[in-house]
């Protein structure tokens, strides 16, 4: 086993796994790399890249692994350490639309739960080249970020809330419960009934879970009952990966959305308080 998650990154197209991972992590791919061993049946030796996670939630580490050969050659030894995919392809060549469904089955059949497909840009014509829908049409198991998108250039700053390219990737990566995050004393979380029908709309998914009142910034217990209520949300995020696993992923996207939307309610409230005490 790994000392951290492993995310294979591939390539079926000009741009390099190396050159993928180098710019994800802003760095050259020669620096903070560990061997993780060496296999004969590919004869190498297969070399995983640090990439140092933070969020406002949580620290982690995972290792970014390039593989240039096909996804099926990956050393057996690794693969119980996967925990994310990503492939990048040429959108202009029309046949990588017939290997989308190849990758998600790998994915599916491995329980690897984060697949993103990679491309410099997608098409509006299907006649010159593989549009959105029609990646998504091969495997709702992947996503797919543009990593040439730019945002407007008249634009001062690149909004937070609409990442581009390799922002939004990274986005993607801090977004994702990786196995290495540890909550002590997790508690169980009451989750939602499943849909009926994987076509029942996820609007009307509602997490059963009481509103808890923030208290008052005067209360002397306020720092305690804070970092309690916050350290419950963690927990029960951290829960979400196998509680969630037979939900659809709009499901599932539906219930993310509530535990951001409580995270950012507590946080938003603790800066308030601290911007009223005169913290800084």
């Amino acid at each position: 086993m790994t000392k951290y998650p492993i995310v294979l990154v591939l390539s079926e197209g000009q741009t390099t796994p190396l050159d993928i991972i180098s710019n994800i992590r802003n760095m050259p791919s020669t620096e903070d790399v560990d061997s993780l061993g060496f296999f004969p049946t590919i004869s190498d030796t297969i070399h995983g890249h640090v990439f140092h996670l933070k969020t406002k939630y949580y620290t982690t580490d995972l290792y970014l692994v390039p593989f240039q050969e096909d996804i099926s050659r990956f050393p057996f030894e690794l693969q119980e350490d996967i925990e994310g995919v990503l492939i990048y392809f040429d959108s202009g060549v029309r046949s990588f639309s017939k290997r989308i469904p190849i990758y998600a089955n790998y994915l599916k059949s491995h329980d690897i739960e984060m697949g993103i497909l990679l491309c410099d840009s997608l098409y509006d014509d299907s006649n010159e080249g593989i549009t959105y829908k029609e990646a998504k049409q091969e495997s709702r198991f992947l996503d797919v970020i543009e990593l040439g998108r730019k945002g407007d250039d008249d634009e001062e700053e690149d909004d937070p809330h609409d990442p581009k390219g390799y922002d939004e990737l990274r986005q993607a990566l801090r977004s994702f419960i990786w196995s290495n995050i540890n909550v002590e004393d997790v508690k169980p979380f009451n989750f939602p009934k499943l849909a009926q029908s994987p076509t029942e709309e996820c609007k009307d998914i509602e997490i059963e879970v009481k509103e808890e009142e923030v208290p008052a910034p005067e209360d002397d217990k306020s720092v305690e009952a804070e970092l309690e209520m916050f350290e419950k949300l963690l927990s029960d995020m951290i829960t979400f990966k196998d509680q969630t696993a037979n939900m659809s992923r709009n499901e599932r996207l539906a219930i993310a959305e509530k535990f951001a939307q409580k995270f950012d309610k507590l946080l938003d409230f603790n800066n308030d308080s601290s911007d009223d005490e005169g913290v800084h």
